[in-house]
């Protein structure tokens, strides 16, 4: 099970020792499997199967491996085919409806296909939505929703 990072954008965190504030600043964030996963979604198809394009972030370790010392995913080599076997399972640790933002920003990670950017995760139907609530009331996926609370209930009995 590969914990996937879940923060908005240029929120990540950054960890620093003691008196080394400087440095972390001048570095810059670190990449993390969620930039990195819109970098690699947005990039030229490789050709092979299953197509970076159809996956939703979750499904980013079935497919491919996270490097943690070079901070990128690299595709599984045995991973070229349809069928292939399940390697590893990737999971967006559950989030609280009382944190707003994150939680909708998750709601659209689980359902969005191939999202390339923050701003793409709030677009729907060719408009940009100004809140990521605002992008999950427009594909349908609020509480309102009964097929929202029968995912929610089947992710809880499979952990």
């Amino acid at each position: 099970m590969l914990r996937l990072a879940l923060h908005l954008e240029n929120q990540q965190p950054v960890l620093f020792k003691k008196g080394s504030q400087a440095a972390a600043i001048s570095a810059g964030p670190k990449a993390y499997t969620l930039t990195v996963c819109f970098a690699l979604l947005s990039a030229v198809p490789d050709g092979l199967s299953p197509a970076v394009r159809e996956l939703l972030y979750s499904d980013m370790p079935k497919y491919f491996t996270w490097v943690q010392s070079q901070r990128k995913w690299n595709r599984r080599a045995d991973v070229v085919h349809a069928g292939c076997a399940l390697k590893q399972l990737g999971r967006v640790n559950a989030v609280h409806p009382s944190l707003g933002v994150l939680y909708y920003l998750r709601l659209l990670l689980k359902c969005v296909e191939r999202p390339q950017s923050f701003l793409e995760l709030r677009t729907y139907e060719n408009i940009v939505h100004p809140s990521y609530r605002l992008a999950c009331a427009a594909r349908g996926i609020l509480f309102d929703n009964v097929g929202v609370w029968k995912d929610i209930m089947d992710e809880a009995v499979r952990d």
